[in-house]
């Protein structure tokens, strides 16, 4: 991930150009991968309904996944208390 910001918008300091670097970006693909690394490849499976959620809402997916908003709401504030800690 540091490679491609860097080749985005990096300063050269030292060294070659960026543009020599030969980084190349699909950005499409490096997002969803690090969606997937970053939410379900972090936490136990205690947490993938509320992080399936929350990406959901993040990026207009299809159906909640909370019939209860209470439900979800105390997820949210277990997830959060978990990641915090």
């Amino acid at each position: 991930m540091t490679w491609h910001v860097l080749a985005q918008g990096g300063l050269v300091v030292r060294g070659p150009n960026i543009a020599e670097l030969g980084v190349r970006t699909d950005w499409p693909a490096l997002a969803r991968r690090t969606r997937e690394n970053l939410a379900l490849g972090t936490y136990g499976d205690r947490w993938h309904r509320i992080i399936r959620e929350a990406l959901r809402i993040r990026l207009g997916g299809p159906g909640p996944l909370y019939r209860n908003p209470l439900r979800r709401h105390a997820d949210v504030v277990a997830v959060m208390t978990h990641v915090l800690r």
